[in-house]
């Protein structure tokens, strides 16, 4: 038997060729990597019921490319970011070597999807699982050495992980495995890419670079969320496409498990904490969400403002588990446990820095790998 899982987007998402690539490289990552290729997977769209449906701009955001046009007066001009030496594999590894591996691959996740037409292969994922398994059981290797050079740091890992891997299936392993697997040239690229994107994450030259796509990014998280929260045509539009794939899922008869990223965990708790809707989509006593899974999400937040219509502390009655997940460096992730007596909080930490934390959850292997292990726990159907 495999999962029904319903993933609900979060704040920001518009449909389009971006829109439709991220879901089908998620899609390829769940199915590999936590639940297997039999799992169905729906994805509702909500963005077109969102503010600026269309992906407008608005007006009242600065232009920051032309910050003088429309008689706009600048007080000051600061010294230019400086740019900071590129930092060595092993510098990183030696700080949280986990984390480093975990952004190694997801360099290699978007090397390979991006040739494959988003599917994963095969060789792809297992040195992915490898490493991942290798970086959670060993978080500070001996064998990280200050004058490493990144193609020695990223040959050693390759070895080590297949000798743990080997060693934990009780076959021989000639060290080679992972270079064998065809995922070398992967490997170096996808390490490139996250060095770009660490240097100087969170500094200033990030916050420069960043500034412009997260003011737009910020005043349409805004704006999502007031459409949401607003009694009115958008709110009861949404709610009813939830009505459509959770009673989907419920109707299959399979293990349902909810997915919400950001707003799409608060949509889903809102939906799963009103009974009427609840009974509404078939769900009872001896019906119920599997598990509920809310990632880099507001739910707890909004419950503690009172925004949600629920008693305090607030219970969601028809769903069996519930995982919270949120990132130290994600300042729009919230805790849920303190004010649902169902939620279980799970602290994921990112390298990705303040501006990109809150959209880098599924693009990383130890999301996929954890959420597994934590499903199994709790009795879902997962690889």
């Amino acid at each position: 038997m495999a999962a029904f899982i319903v993933f609900v987007h979060g704040v920001a998402n518009r449909q389009g060729a971006d829109y439709e690539k991220n879901v089908s490289a998620r899609n390829e990552r769940f199915r590999k990597l936590t639940f297997g290729t039999a799992a169905k997977i729906e994805n509702p769209y909500w963005g077109k019921f969102g503010a600026n449906p269309e992906g407008g701009e608005f007006g009242s955001v600065p232009d920051y490319e032309t910050p003088l046009a429309n008689g706009i007066e600048k007080l000051n001009v600061g010294p230019p970011p400086k740019t900071g030496a590129v930092p060595k594999l092993v510098e990183l590894a030696r700080e949280d070597f986990p984390e480093t591996v975990d952004l190694i691959f997801e360099g290699v996740f978007e090397e390979a999807q991006e040739a494959e037409d988003a599917a994963l292969p095969e060789e792809v994922v297992k040195a992915a699982q490898m490493t991942a398994e290798y970086a959670q059981a060993v978080p500070v290797p001996p064998w990280i050495a200050e004058d490493m050079s990144d193609d020695q740091f990223l040959k050693h890992l390759t070895e080590v992980s297949a000798a743990f891997h080997a060693s934990r299936a009780g076959a021989p392993s000639n060290g080679q495995e992972i270079e064998t697997l065809g995922v070398g040239s992967w490997l170096k690229k996808g390490a490139k890419s996250m060095v770009d994107r660490v240097r100087n994450a969170g500094g200033r030259v990030a916050l420069a670079a960043g500034r412009n796509g997260a003011h737009k990014q910020v005043a349409t998280f805004i704006g999502d969320v007031f459409c949401y929260l607003k009694e009115g045509s958008a709110r009861d539009q949404i709610r009813a496409l939830m009505h459509e794939a959770i009673g989907n899922a419920v109707q299959s008869n399979d293990p349902i498990v909810l997915i919400g990223h950001s707003m799409g965990g608060v949509i889903l708790a809102d939906c799963l904490g009103d009974p009427a809707f609840c009974q509404s989509v078939g769900l009872s006593d001896t019906r119920q969400v599997n598990s509920l899974v809310t990632v880099g999400s507001q739910a707890g937040f909004f419950q503690e403002l009172d925004l949600l219509n629920m008693p305090s502390p607030a219970s969601l009655p028809y769903v069996e588990t519930w995982i919270n997940i949120f990132d130290e460096l994600d300042v729009l992730s919230f805790l849920a446990s303190p004010c649902f007596n169902d939620a279980r909080d799970m602290m994921f930490s990112s390298r990705t820095g303040i501006l990109n934390a809150h959209t880098a959850y599924f693009s990383r292997v130890q999301l996929y790998t954890r959420l597994r292990a934590r499903l199994k726990d709790a009795g879902v159907p997962v690889i």
